[in-house]
């Protein structure tokens, strides 16, 4: 079944060389638990694409919703240049993300959907 291109689906597939594939996100050991080589094996022999046989790492499961929380609930001051606008994101960002991550310890979320901790994390 073929999928309707649409804004969040718009047919566009990346043509990375295989030799930068290992600097992808879904590839690099400081956000994933899956191995490319195995990722790339599995995804072989099932059919399944790699980017739905990855396991992403906590971390950066929260700092993806940070990211998304960041984007999509606040305007972000520009400034005059690109790095005005690096620099504004990046405070909101910390500020934003110690009051989410303080959130989500609260009320324990973090703990039973992940079921994971990690002291340099808290």
């Amino acid at each position: 079944m073929r999928d309707e291109c649409s804004a969040w689906n718009p047919g566009l597939e990346p043509d990375i060389p295989p030799a930068y594939r290992k600097l992808e996100t879904i590839y690099r050991p400081e956000n994933v638990t899956t191995r490319q080589e195995d990722v790339d094996e599995i995804s072989k022999q099932t059919g399944l694409s790699p980017q739905e046989l990855v396991v992403f790492k906590p971390e950066r499961l929260v700092l993806h919703e940070l990211i998304v929380r960041v984007t999509t609930d606040i305007l972000v001051p520009e400034g005059d240049d690109e790095i005005e606008l690096g620099r504004s994101f990046r405070r909101i960002a910390r500020q934003k993300g110690h009051a989410a991550v303080a959130q989500l310890l609260l009320a324990g979320r973090l703990r039973r959907v992940i079921g994971w901790r990690s002291p340099a994390f808290f």
